[in-house]
């Protein structure tokens, strides 16, 4: 783990973390980069990594360190987003319609 042992180093300025599932995605600054160049690394999502990570940040004093949690949407929300517009969409079509029936007569 070529990042985990530059973050032990002190050669990490700024880190940004966000847990996926089976990764964790850091994003962060090396000493030397420009304010505007990143690197982009994927460590195991792990105990023994975020261990490591939380001690070598206390030790070097990482300008920046934020966790952003994975949350994992339910089935049943993406099933009633990704359901309920067309339902009303085709609601609003057969009332339409029957509104077009009814002033005919």
């Amino acid at each position: 783990m070529i990042f985990l042992q530059f973050f032990a180093d002190g050669k990490v300025t700024f880190i940004e973390v966000e847990q996926r599932k089976s990764v964790i995605e850091i994003s962060g600054r090396l000493a030397g980069y420009e304010k505007d160049q990143y690197f982009v690394a994927s460590v195991p999502n792990s105990e023994t990594s975020l261990e490591r990570m939380n001690n070598a940040a206390e030790e070097k004093d990482i300008e920046k360190m934020e966790f952003t949690p994975y949350i994992e949407a339910s089935g049943w929300v993406t099933l009633f987003t990704a359901t309920i517009p067309f339902m009303i969409i085709s609601i609003l079509i057969l009332v339409l319609l029957l509104f077009r029936v009814i002033i005919k007569r």
